[in-house]
């Protein structure tokens, strides 16, 4: 799992990088199940803008806090109680969040074309 913002020289590491894999292979999982209610679960999940103590540094995210409510299986913690958020897990959840919003726009317009 992913730690927290690392600091400083560590970083300016993490600012490079510009390709991110996770594994995801089905050969790895078990009991898989479509997600349920996606819009209502993000619905209770805050985007925010912030800026980091560190250094300032202005950025957009969520709030570790507030997604372990929802959704406590993204969230990890160290040592020191610090939370990290897995915002690969929440990729699945966006789709088919976008998925069951276009399905409701789909039928809303085949209501207005009658």
């Amino acid at each position: 799992r992913s730690t927290p913002k690392p600091s400083s020289a560590a970083s300016d590491v993490y600012k490079r990088q510009t390709h991110f894999d996770s594994l995801s292979d089905l050969k790895l999982k078990s009991n898989v199940k479509q997600i349920e209610n996606p819009i209502e679960t993000v619905k209770k999940i805050d985007g925010v803008t912030f800026n980091w103590k560190e250094d300032n540094e202005a950025s957009m995210g969520v709030i570790a806090q507030n997604v372990e409510k929802v959704i406590p299986e993204l969230i990890s913690k160290d040592e020191d109680d610090v939370r990290s958020v897995n915002y690969s897990g929440l990729i699945g959840l966006l789709i088919e969040t976008v998925k069951e919003q276009q399905k409701q726009i789909d039928e809303l317009k085949s209501r207005l074309d009658k």
